[in-house]
């Protein structure tokens, strides 16, 4: 078992992806996306602590921007999918190395981890082989070695200067049909096409 980042389309759905990917993987597809969109959007829309002041603009309008699949998601949906599966989710910044953990006082028994690399999110996993249906997605709140191993992973990133746009200059490696791949839009596009999921960094 091993600490893995899955890479997901850089659409600007990537954070939508990343959680689909953890919290459904076994179902996880190129739809997953659209689906969370309309999950968090629900959400919002029943919820009265998601006003005009707190969402920046009208509700309405927020939820509309939310369902075009070129808008991005934030801390706000990272939140409310916190509240939607009950579990803390914990973001790690490549750049500065923060972990910003959403649902962290409410006394949830589970944890999973995404990645940020300034521009994208990518879902972090403990791999057990090429199978990535059987990744392990979620933890323990209580048991700390993921985060540990997690950032250890975030580290080795930033000090091969992988955040922000850097990373579509950045070539892969993939474990299971041995395709090199340049750039994160190259092996999202790979991951679906193929239904591999598992790239190593070429050093």
């Amino acid at each position: 078992m091993f600490p893995t980042r899955r890479h997901v389309d850089s659409d600007n759905s990537c954070l939508f992806s990343s959680i689909a990917y953890i919290t459904d993987r076994k179902n996880f597809d190129e739809t997953s996306k659209l689906k969370y969109r309309k999950l968090v959007t629900d959400f919002i829309e029943k919820e009265k602590k998601y006003d005009n002041t707190l969402l920046g603009m009208d509700k309405e309008k927020y939820i509309d921007k939310m369902l075009n699949p070129n808008s991005w998601g934030g801390a706000i949906e990272l939140e409310c999918f916190s509240k939607i599966f009950n579990i803390v989710i914990t973001s790690i910044d490549i750049e500065t190395l923060k972990m910003y953990n959403f649902g962290e006082n409410m006394n949830y028994t589970n944890r999973c981890y995404i990645i940020y690399n300034g521009s994208h999110y990518d879902p972090l996993v403990f791999a057990t082989g090429e199978d990535t249906k059987k990744d392990i997605t979620i933890f323990k709140v209580s048991d700390y070695m993921p985060q540990i191993y997690f950032s250890e992973l975030a580290q080795s990133y930033k000090k091969k200067g992988l955040y922000k746009n850097g990373e579509e200059n950045v070539e892969y490696y993939c474990m299971q049909c041995e395709t090199i791949l340049k750039g994160q839009s190259s092996i999202a596009k790979h991951g679906f096409d193929t239904k591999h999921w598992d790239f190593r960094i070429i050093n």
